[in-house]
């Protein structure tokens, strides 16, 4: 395979799978952000954790549950991000954002709860997609050819 092919490939690849990593980031942004700008934030008390036994790695995640009210109504939330150990106590109090019109939709209002799976995932997209770019369009050895 000559330098000029391997370049080629080498882009085609990671365009591809920075553009993935950018459609799946945006797509899990998107719905976080429209929480922010029209959701309800309320005040939960964590109430205790969920374990989940990974067993690949012999490991176990330990997830937050916070229990919040809303209307009278005592509504449960869980974390997806944990951490080990726990960032959280139980009794500790959380900010919910709860969606306009599904009471029973809140979740965490942190930054690694919302933004930061979504944030990386986009950033590793437009890094990996401009790195292809490049590869599918850098000159190896001198070689010449039109940029499309």
């Amino acid at each position: 395979m000559s330098p000029v092919t391997r370049s080629r490939v080498f882009g085609m690849l990671c365009f591809t799978i920075g553009g993935a990593c950018l459609i799946i980031g945006i797509c899990w942004l998107v719905p976080n952000l429209r929480l922010a700008a029209t959701g309800t934030a309320v005040e939960g008390r964590i109430t205790g954790f969920r374990e989940i036994v990974q067993s690949r790695r012999n490991h176990v995640a330990i997830h937050p549950v916070a229990a919040y009210e809303v209307e009278g109504k005592v509504y449960q939330a869980e974390t997806p991000a944990h951490t080990d150990p726990p960032r959280f106590k139980t009794g500790d109090p959380v900010k919910i954002l709860v969606p306009p019109g599904d009471p029973a939709g809140g979740k965490f209002a942190g930054f690694v709860d919302l933004w930061l799976g979504p944030l990386v995932l986009t950033v590793l997209g437009l890094v990996l997609s401009g790195v292809g770019w490049w590869g599918w369009n850098h000159r190896v050895g001198g070689a010449s050819r039109a940029v499309c």
